[in-house]
């Protein structure tokens, strides 16, 4: 007997094409700009945060130069106490007022 040689059957299948899968890309790529959006907004580094930084930056700024201002004042009072012209009983009226320290009987008459 002769054998023929057999050749094997090709299966095709088709696939019937599902609509969700052409979303996926899209949905992702929507999510992940939600997402850095949001943080861009919000986040620890974003523009609300900016604003509230800026905010802070101004208010020590101004506090920075009322501290400046005092300082100044106070390295004016500093060089007239080691100039050795100021009298000892200014010296100790600035020192009682700084100290908070009166007697009962004293008055001072403040500027």
């Amino acid at each position: 007997m002769i054998h023929k040689r057999q050749e094997p059957e090709m299966w095709t299948r088709q696939y019937k094409q599902k609509r969700w899968k052409g979303l996926i890309l899209p949905v992702l790529t929507g999510l992940c700009l939600a997402y850095f959006s949001h943080h861009t907004v919000q986040g620890n580094y974003g523009t609300e945060a900016n604003a509230r930084h800026e905010a802070r930056l101004a208010d020590l700024r101004e506090e920075l130069a009322v501290l400046t201002h005092r300082h100044s004042e106070l390295e004016k009072r500093t060089v007239q106490l080691q100039d050795g012209t100021i009298s000892r009983d200014m010296l100790d009226e600035m020192a009682r007022r700084q100290l908070g320290v009166i007697g009962p009987n004293e008055l001072i008459i403040r500027p």
